[in-house]
């Protein structure tokens, strides 16, 4: 992990689904003391209606359209210096969104292998009804289509498989620099 990640910056991270955006969002938000933001729970809030439910009824590009006039409301919102935002695994298609990220903070990529998110979707099949029969070689295109994106990011962390979130957490602290106010 080559991060240098700051204090005074917020961290927004993306990646792929089941990738621990959430998980360890809320981790690093705990451990700094900052507010923690996730854009589906934003986009769920606002709409009145599950990510499920959107998908369903109008589709993913309805659900796209939503998710960016989201961000951008997100994005001008008095928002302290420092907190964590995890973004929904395709958040980073849009152009739009990747450039109101990069203005937001620091973008940090949780890059996951195609076995290790098909494992964690399957036992959060419950949670996911979306994902309840992707495949790996699914799951392998939806990566590779978005990998380019994912990659522009300021920096990219590996999560693997049998890793556990609070070590991961504490290696990204351990690149943070700078003093918080």
């Amino acid at each position: 992990m080559d991060i240098n990640l700051s204090k005074e910056s917020a961290i927004i991270l993306v990646g792929p689904p089941a990738c621990g955006k959430t998980t360890l969002g809320k981790m690093l938000a705990q451990k700094l003391h900052v507010p923690f933001f996730d854009l589906d729970e934003l986009i769920q809030e606002k709409y009145q209606v599950s990510i499920e439910a959107l998908f369903s009824a109008k589709k993913e590009s309805y659900f796209r359209v939503l998710e960016t006039q989201c961000l951008q409301e997100f994005s001008k919102r008095r928002l302290p210096s420092c907190y964590i935002l995890a973004t929904g695994g395709g958040t980073v298609i849009s152009k739009t969104n990747r450039q109101i990220l990069k203005h937001l903070g620091q973008v940090i990529y949780l890059k996951a292998s195609s076995e290790m998110i098909l494992e964690r979707l399957s036992e959060e099949e419950q949670m996911r009804p979306l994902f309840r029969d992707v495949s790996q070689d699914m799951i392998k295109i939806i990566l590779n289509d978005r990998e380019s994106y994912y990659k522009e990011s300021d920096g990219i962390v590996e999560v693997t498989k049998g890793q556990s979130m609070l070590k991961l957490c504490q290696k990204l602290l351990g690149g943070l620099h700078g003093t918080r106010r």
